[in-house]
């Protein structure tokens, strides 16, 4: 038996996440049925992270394993190429030890969330960007960020499903960047609860409409408050970009 990772990028918008299942598109699903095509066997294909629908990725991990030791790493990869569909592509398959595991071998991820600030709409941004016309205090915004950096009980910023029992994540970095008129905020930890990106973009958008104190951040993180009013960022700004081992 040999286990195989690959590295995978994917324009979500069109997918119900990816995680399978039934009767609907999911990445996860879409990638299992051709591997199942090419090896003749049936797979069990492990994510690192369980992207929502609609959410991006430029870096997502996954393994399995395979009965075929006769394909070779460079056929597998050009063969999954040619049989997926163009907003899925491999961009890396290799042989790795027996005790990898896509998800519980990880050690961080990181995710970025675009956000587009200008007046109008962009027709060729709309899949990757959360548009905001409105003016924003980014100055609060960049203040606030910092306050999530360390290792709190993220559950405020987080919505009923998570699996994991403990709400305690490690946030590693937290960066905001401006390319022209898109901004990148990109957000390490060691783990991530359920929609926990998208509803921490969600109270800074808040913060920089001017609804939130910067400093009311660090109150929820320190269990002062429990209350959350922030709506949910939507998902198409996301991209899960990396998962380090």
């Amino acid at each position: 038996m040999r286990n195989i990772r690959l590295t995978i990028e994917y324009d979500g918008t069109d997918y119900f996440g990816w995680q399978i299942q039934k009767r609907k598109p999911t990445v996860q699903g879409k990638i299992t049925k051709v591997l199942e095509r090419i090896l003749e066997e049936k797979i069990k294909l492990i994510g690192a992270a369980r992207t929502d629908s609609g959410v991006h990725a430029l870096g997502q991990v996954a393994n399995f394993k395979t009965r075929n030791e006769k394909l070779t790493t460079d056929s597998l990869i050009k063969a999954l190429n040619s049989l997926l569909p163009a907003d899925i592509v491999i961009k890396e398959v290799r042989k790795v030890p027996d005790s990898f595991h896509a998800r519980y071998s990880a050690k961080s991820k990181i995710y970025r969330y675009h956000i587009l600030k200008q007046l109008l709409p962009s027709a060729l941004e709309r899949r990757f960007s959360w548009h905001i016309p409105e003016s924003l205090h980014w100055k609060k915004i960049i203040e606030a960020s910092k306050y999530f950096v360390g290792k709190y009980d993220f559950s405020p910023f987080s919505v009923t499903g998570s699996s994991r029992k403990s709400g305690q994540c490690a946030v590693r970095d937290f960066k905001i960047r401006k390319v022209k008129n898109l901004y990148i905020l990109q957000i390490e930890a060691n783990y991530f609860l359920y929609k926990m990106v998208r509803r921490i973009v969600g109270a800074l958008i808040e913060v920089g409409r001017g609804k939130i104190e910067p400093e009311y951040i660090k109150v929820l993180l320190l269990k002062k408050a429990s209350t959350l009013r922030a709506q949910t960022a939507p998902p198409h700004g996301l991209f899960l970009v990396k998962v380090k081992y």
